[in-house]
């Protein structure tokens, strides 16, 4: 045999082979058994972590700055030349339902998420008002403290009326606005939230993790399951802002009984972009009605098999959408 060295040396001996089975069975579990026992141990950790990732994935960036004694927690990224656009939150949620809708825009506009007064990392300080004009008031204060001048400002639900009443109030420091199934109007017909309320019940409370599964389902069309640190991380922060949430909620409903937006939706002055989930259990679609027949420079999209939250649930379609309305527009 003419070259035996070089045979033997890749003849391993058994005693080599079992020496390297057991090394690969240890790293294969090592990997397997660190990570579950991390998660099991530092649930709200990972979940950070996870957190964070997202934000880097899309192009953002965590930050704060204090205005007028209230520290608020936004996120930040994209062309740096672009346009400026500000994302507004819904009830309960907060800037972390942006992201996923913000990486289809960054290469055009700059984009800010913030957390509202009240909402996510923002304070909870039960003596604020949380009224949406008094919102409204807050989130021009913290648009000018970044030195915006001017921006596209998006809002969905409870942020949707508060574009709407920030599009009232300051119209010359906006280009455009635009309504993700927005509150501050009624439909021809009545919605699975409203009906609640008038049966003394708020369906967007978390008191159990079971209440979360079911929020889930009620507010997004069709479900994905939410991996569980995420989903411990979210009920978390519900249990923590519970008390304070419900007044919230109640003074919304009050809010909307006593001073819905219909008529003043003929004073909106900057060109408006409604888009809106057909199957939206929370505010009926049936709103958009109002919208298209009073606002009077307007472009409405409904989106089948979508619910309250296009931007979580069609973020591709929902942006391109964005993005199209605004270039026809020069912007």
């Amino acid at each position: 045999m003419p070259y035996p060295d070089l045979i033997n040396l890749y003849r391993k001996p058994k005693e080599s082979n079992d020496v390297f089975m057991n090394v690969l069975i240890l790293i294969v579990m090592t990997c397997i058994v660190v990570p579950v026992l991390l998660y099991r141990l530092f649930p709200l950790q990972i979940a950070g972590l996870l957190q964070r990732m997202l934000y880097s994935q899309c192009g953002l960036t965590s930050r704060t700055i204090s205005v007028d004694g209230i520290d608020w927690p936004y996120l930040e990224g994209g062309n740096p030349d672009g346009e400026t656009m500000v994302l507004v939150h819904g009830f309960g949620a907060n800037k972390d339902n942006w992201p996923l809708y913000a990486r289809n825009l960054i290469k055009d506009y700059y984009i800010i998420c913030p957390d509202l007064p009240g909402f996510g990392d923002n304070t909870a300080d039960p003596a604020l008002s949380y009224h949406t004009q008094a919102q409204a008031e807050r989130l021009n204060a913290f648009i000018r403290a970044l030195g915006i001048n001017r921006c596209h400002l998006t809002g969905n639900s409870m942020g949707g009326m508060i574009t709407l009443r920030y599009a009232l109030s300051f119209p010359e420091q906006l280009h455009t606005i635009t309504l993700f199934n927005n509150a501050g109007v009624s439909g021809s017909n009545k919605s699975e939230l409203e009906l609640g309320v008038e049966q003394g019940k708020n369906l967007l409370s978390i008191s159990t993790m079971e209440d979360l599964d079911a929020l889930m389902t009620f507010v997004v069309h069709q479900p994905r399951k939410i991996p569980m640190p995420i989903k411990k991380l979210m009920y978390s922060k519900a249990k923590q802002r519970e008390a304070l949430h419900q007044s919230i909620f109640e003074g919304l409903t009050k809010e909307l009984e006593a001073a819905p937006l219909e008529d003043q939706l003929a004073n909106i002055s900057v060109p408006t972009l409604i888009i809106w989930g057909k199957h939206d259990r929370l505010i009926d679609v049936s709103c958009t009605e109002k919208l298209r027949t009073a606002i009077p420079r307007n472009e409405c999209i409904i989106m089948e098999d979508t619910g309250h939250m296009p931007m979580i649930e069609r973020p591709r379609e929902s942006a391109a959408a964005q993005r199209q309305f605004l270039q026809a527009l020069g912007g």
